[in-house]
C-alpha cells in the first residue's frame, strides 16, 4: 500500500480519526486488498501511543490480515525521515500524521495522495481540507499561564495584542520550546 495518505491536525496532527474509523462500509475494496498482500499497513504519527493504539487495535480487529505497524515520534523527527526517505525514492510509511507546517511541505512536494472521506458530509467544513490533505481529530486547547510571583494578576494580558507589549520581554511571561504552534494558529 505504499500510497502515502496523510490526514492533518489544525494545531497537531495525527493519522487516523475516530471518524474515519466509522466510514467503514466506504472502505475502497482494492485498496484493502493491496494491503492484504502487503501485509501491513505502517503509520508515521507524532500522537501519543496511548492515544494512537487504541486506533491501531481497532484497525487490527477489522482488518486482521493487516498487521498495522506504529512509528511514533516527534514532529520534528517525523519530518526529517519522511523528506529524507522520499529524497531517496523511499516511502517507509503508508499514513503520516503530524503538524500542519509538515502537512504542507508534504503536499507541496507530492508526497502525500489525498483522500476524500464520505464522513465530511457530517463533520464541521473548517475541521478538514476541502481537497482531503488533512482533517482534525483533536484539539489542543492553550491556556495562558504567568507566575504570580512576578505578575500580579490584574496585569494579566486579557488579549493576544496585549501580549505584544514591550513589558512581557525577561522572561515574566514564556512559552515552551514548542510555542511557534500558538502563533502559527493565530495566523492560520
Amino acid at each position: 500500500m505504499k500510497i502515502a495518505i496523510s490526514f492533518f491536525s489544525i494545531l497537531l496532527m495525527a493519522a487516523v480519526s475516530p471518524v474515519l474509523l466509522r466510514a467503514q462500509g466506504s472502505t475502497d475494496p482494492k485498496i484493502v486488498e493491496a494491503a492484504k498482500k502487503e501485509g501491513e499497513i505502517i503509520w508515521f504519527t507524532s500522537m501519543s501511543v496511548d492515544q494512537s493504539q487504541p486506533l491501531m487495535n481497532a484497525f487490527q480487529k477489522k482488518y486482521p490480515a493487516i498487521k498495522p505497524v506504529l512509528m511514533r515520534a516527534g514532529g520534528g523527527a517525523i519530518m526529517n525521515r519522511v523528506l529524507t526517505e522520499t529524497r531517496a525514492g523511499m516511502f517507509g510509511f503508508d499514513v503520516v500524521g503530524g503538524r500542519g507546517e509538515m502537512i504542507q511541505i508534504f503536499k507541496e512536494r507530492g508526497i502525500i495522495a489525498p483522500y476524500i472521506s464520505p464522513e465530511t458530509k457530517v463533520i464541521d467544513a473548517d475541521l478538514f481540507d476541502k481537497q482531503g490533505y488533512w482533517y482534525v481529530h483533536y484539539v489542543v486547547p492553550w491556556a495562558l499561564g504567568y507566575n504570580t510571583q512576578l505578575v500580579k494578576k490584574e496585569e494579566v494580558p486579557k488579549t493576544y495584542e496585549a501580549l505584544l507589549d514591550p513589558k512581557w520581554k525577561g522572561g515574566r511571561i514564556s512559552m515552551d520550546n514548542e510555542g511557534y504552534l500558538v502563533l502559527q494558529g493565530l495566523i492560520t
